[in-house]
């Protein structure tokens, strides 16, 4: 038990610190754009953080992993 909570702890520090550290002029490509069954591979440059970098099927994905319809993507 005390495992899972160390693992549920572990990862919302990881994404976090993700989130956080993200360098302001780097470049991404897009991977898997899970649940999607397709992503389209963009190359985005100058990204900032929580930028919603890759076109899914139905969606984007966010620096965080997950899809997010267009509308709760951040304003750029």
């Amino acid at each position: 038990m005390k495992f899972v909570v160390f693992c549920i702890v572990l990862s919302t520090i990881v994404s976090l610190a993700l989130t956080l550290d993200c360098a302001s002029n780097t470049t991404e490509v897009c991977g898997d754009c899970s649940p999607e069954k397709r992503c389209d591979t963009i190359r985005v440059q100058q990204r900032t953080c929580l930028v919603c970098f890759c076109r899914c099927n139905k969606g984007y994905l966010k620096d965080g992993g997950r899809c997010v319809l267009p509308k709760d993507c951040p304003k750029q």
